[in-house]
């Protein structure tokens, strides 16, 4: 019973010794097969991650430029509006100027220029009634005096005529000082738009520079990737061989278990021979 089982055994060594040959023979046939296709496939994601890269650092450039030129455009567009709130500013002064003008100054000056007009009316007035008195005794020598519009008249017209610029002026001082503060509204929210649009410039800024940092990000990827598609041969070859040399050894294993084998079944075998020949001496002597 032991010898069969020893026999068995060794059967069973050679067995699993052949088939582990087979696979370490299959092994070295197909790793070369394997390497291959895996540097293909690895090549196929690196052109894919290329690509991407590629796409992106172009996005990002794209992007980066149409930032700079937006922000371009809210500098100047701050410096412009700047201008404008500077030149509101300037105006302001200049309207109160002539809201104080057209309310107090001119409104003086013609209130003067009436009672000029008025003294002189009077003594128009004087004038004509005695040239009219002396026209009418003497006939100043054959002259008449008959204007179609005496002169006191003609001075009463003028200073009627000035009270419509009085009422005028102080309509136009009203507007004027409405206006002043329509502008000093004006500039105050211009000068809110220029400091929103500094904002908006300033957040451009900060976007440009985080792209920045992305394009930072993608070169640092598209050098790992060209490093890496030019040592990913080696590094495949090296996995051949550490898997040839494995399966290489896994072989020289397989001879060892064959030869235990093949010497378990040749003791067995060898067993088996002695009691017959024992027996056949025992035998012959008798």
């Amino acid at each position: 019973m032991k010898q069969f089982a020893t026999q068995l055994i060794g059967y069973i060594l050679i067995v699993g010794a052949i088939l582990g040959l087979i696979l370490s023979i299959a092994g070295l046939i197909t790793v070369p097969k394997v390497e291959q296709q895996a540097t293909d496939r690895a090549l196929a994601g690196l052109d894919l991650l290329d690509r991407a890269l590629l796409a992106t650092a172009e996005g990002l450039s794209i992007a980066d430029e149409a930032l700079q030129d937006a922000s371009d455009i809210a500098a100047s567009l701050q410096t412009t509006t700047l201008g404008a709130s500077q030149a509101v500013s300037d105006t302001i002064p200049l309207v109160n100027s002539v809201a104080a003008l057209a309310g107090k100054d001119l409104p003086n000056s013609i209130t003067a220029a009436q009672q000029a007009l008025g003294a002189a009316e009077s003594s128009a007035k004087v004038i004509d009634d005695t040239l009219s008195v002396l026209a009418t005794l003497a006939r100043l020598g054959g002259v008449e005096y008959q204007p179609s519009v005496p002169l006191h008249t003609s001075i009463a017209q003028v200073s009627d005529s000035l009270d419509s610029f009085s009422t005028s002026f102080s309509g136009m001082e009203n507007g004027l000082i409405t206006s002043a503060e329509n502008l000093a509204h004006i500039e105050s929210d211009i000068t809110k738009m220029a400091d929103s649009i500094g904002q908006i410039d300033a957040n451009l800024t900060s976007t440009q520079s985080l792209i920045g940092q992305y394009q930072d990000v993608v070169a640092d990827l598209q050098a790992e990737s060209a490093t890496i598609r030019e040592r990913l041969p080696k590094w495949l070859q090296l996995l051949k061989w550490g898997a040839w040399l494995t399966l290489i050894w896994l072989a020289i294993a397989q001879l060892g278990l064959l030869s235990q084998g093949l010497e378990m079944i040749r003791r067995s075998q060898a067993n088996k021979q002695a009691p017959s020949r024992t027996k056949s001496v025992d035998k012959g002597g008798l």
